[in-house]
């Protein structure tokens, strides 16, 4: 195995997978279903944080296949990355919920990661996600 195939990939969902922001469309359906679900999302950052939120607007979200746009280039390159023997994570700042059904039905990655209770899948704490519980450095080139 050469040193390029055994660098593990991490793919992002939002606005590289897919060219929406899943998170945010899950937000906005939630406040479309039900204008006061604008108090529940507020109540729920103050005692939850981030992590609270996203879980209470992705825990019902249905996701449409077919609305969705997808990177094909980006999705290519996952799929080619594969065939060299690479290991490729989705690892997505969205919660875990929609990351999940997501990248289990491309069937592409070898983990799936999102946000979840009390931690917030995003810049730094990916990193320290990726470093701690996958156990890998990650090479700064």
């Amino acid at each position: 195995m050469s040193s390029t195939t055994s660098i593990p990939l991490f793919v992002d969902l939002d606005g590289t997978i897919i060219k929406e922001d899943i998170g945010q469309m899950a937000i906005r359906k939630k406040i479309t279903d039900n204008f006061l679900n604008i108090l529940n999302i507020l109540v729920r950052f103050i005692l939850f944080g981030k992590p609270g939120v996203k879980f209470y607007v992705s825990k019902n979200f249905y996701i449409n296949f077919n609305t969705l746009h997808f990177n094909q280039s980006c999705l290519n390159f996952v799929k080619e990355a594969k065939t060299l023997g690479r290991k490729v994570f989705l690892i997505s700042g969205s919660h875990e919920l929609i990351v999940r059904i997501i990248g289990e039905r491309l069937d592409i990655f070898d983990g799936i990661y999102g946000t979840r209770k009390n931690y917030n899948m995003i810049s730094y704490n990916k990193v320290k996600f990726i470093q701690n519980t996958l156990g890998l450095s990650l090479i700064h080139i």
